[in-house]
């Protein structure tokens, strides 16, 4: 059996890929110059191409990379369009066998593409410890012209749910002449 030769030519246009994201907190009015843990943030990502997007974070101090790579989920892109999803910033990550606490470092968040391996820019922000003040005035109720103590603590949360004192903190008051008739 012979077959016969076939020959074809044509253009075409590479283009290359790009990918990037935005974060900002996925809830109304939250601030967006510190994370929290626990806090959800909105990953937006813009893909020139449709795949599967996974988003990654880094922990670090300094200069220092503690953790790497730690997965916080996937959305699908939609090529030449934005596409959303919703993550959670963790109060620990591990890698290898050392646990890190999030608080107290900064976060890197970035994206890879599945199936162009290629990386986002990095959105990076600090992971801050929640904290909390109880205050309480004496005497009560306060008259024009009276002396009062302000007593009460400051504590942070860590981990989730559990409030610790943040001794030898200096707090400052700053106490307004306001009158009610």
């Amino acid at each position: 059996m012979s077959y016969q030769s076939n020959q074809a030519s044509g253009s075409f246009t590479v283009e290359s890929a790009s990918l990037s994201i935005s974060v900002s907190p996925a809830t109304s009015g939250s601030p967006s110059n510190y994370w929290l843990p626990g806090e959800q943030l909105k990953v937006t990502v813009s893909d020139s191409i449709s795949e599967v997007v996974d988003i990654y974070m880094n922990i670090v101090s300094g200069s220092t990379v503690l953790a790497s790579n730690v997965f916080l989920g996937s959305v699908n892109s939609n090529g030449g369009s934005t596409a959303s999803t919703t993550i959670t910033i963790p109060w620990q990550v591990s890698q290898g066998s050392t646990t890190y606490s999030v608080p107290g470092y900064t976060a890197q968040i970035y994206a890879v593409g599945q199936s162009t391996g290629i990386t986002s820019n990095s959105v990076n922000n600090s992971v801050l410890f929640p904290t909390k003040i109880t205050l309480s005035i004496s005497p009560n109720p306060v008259y024009i012209g009276q002396t009062i103590t302000f007593s009460g603590s400051l504590e942070f949360e860590y981990p989730a749910n559990t409030w610790n004192p943040l001794a030898n903190q200096n707090i400052s008051l700053q106490v307004t002449n306001n009158t009610t008739n």
